[in-house]
């Protein structure tokens, strides 16, 4: 079976598909379906909620990831571009197999889909491909249980930041998130005189912006060090 190029390009890029040799990545082709579709500016390719039951890479575009919690009390909506990017590997088995958060394009992309099936059967038949996914999900283990084993923070900016990082997935991007402060305070168990002095520090040296229920941090390495 002959393949593009470009395509063979993009698959060898996977984090999934690392490691393979050209005739094992072949064979794969043949068997597997790797679905690739192309959007358009705005457009949301999974939405909260629904079903995880399939792999998708972004292989190119920005994204924009929109979460709110069950109580609708926040919305936190995250831009970012990484290419490529795995969304919620996490969610393809295990109690809760529905994606965390909704994901659309602010510019125009591409992804690329495999279906769960597909996956049972690569990592039935490739110990590379099983071993790079245990390691995806080893890391993004590592990484909620070291955020868990933090000190508890004493002051109203480490409360609010601590906030933060326990609803976001990347930390290099925009963060806009919908939210009263009193709301706020309450959910880091603060009051709201004190979240409001830190939010208007951070807008005093221009790194974020407050306006009427709604958290802009433009640059999340500035707050994030």
């Amino acid at each position: 079976m002959i393949i593009q190029q470009s395509m063979f390009e993009k698959l060898q890029s996977l984090p999934l598909l690392m490691g393979l040799s050209v005739d094992n990545l072949m064979d794969i082709v043949e068997k597997v379906n790797f679905e690739f579709k192309k959007f358009h500016y705005g457009h949301t390719f999974v939405t909260q909620g629904e079903k995880c039951d399939k792999i998708i890479y972004v292989l190119n575009g920005s994204l924009c990831t929109s979460k709110h919690d069950i109580n609708r009390s926040f919305i936190l909506n995250e831009i970012f571009k990484q290419e490529p990017y795995i969304i919620e590997p996490q969610n393809l088995w295990g109690m809760h197999q529905r994606f965390e958060r909704s994901y659309s394009f602010v510019s125009d992309g591409g992804i690329c889909i495999i279906e769960k099936r597909h996956i049972n059967y690569m990592m039935m038949h490739y110990d590379i491909i099983k071993t790079n996914f245990l390691s995806m999900i080893c890391n993004k283990l590592q990484y909620a249980t070291e955020r868990l084993a933090k000190n508890i923070p004493k002051s109203t900016e480490e409360k609010i930041l601590l906030f933060l990082k326990h609803n976001k997935i990347y930390f290099a991007g925009k963060t806009e998130i919908k939210i009263k402060m009193q709301q706020l305070a309450y959910l880091i168990a603060d009051t709201r005189l004190n979240v409001s002095k830190v939010l208007n520090k951070w807008k005093s040296v221009g790194i974020a912006d407050i306006n009427r229920g709604n958290l802009i941090i433009y640059d999340d390495t500035k707050i994030f060090k």
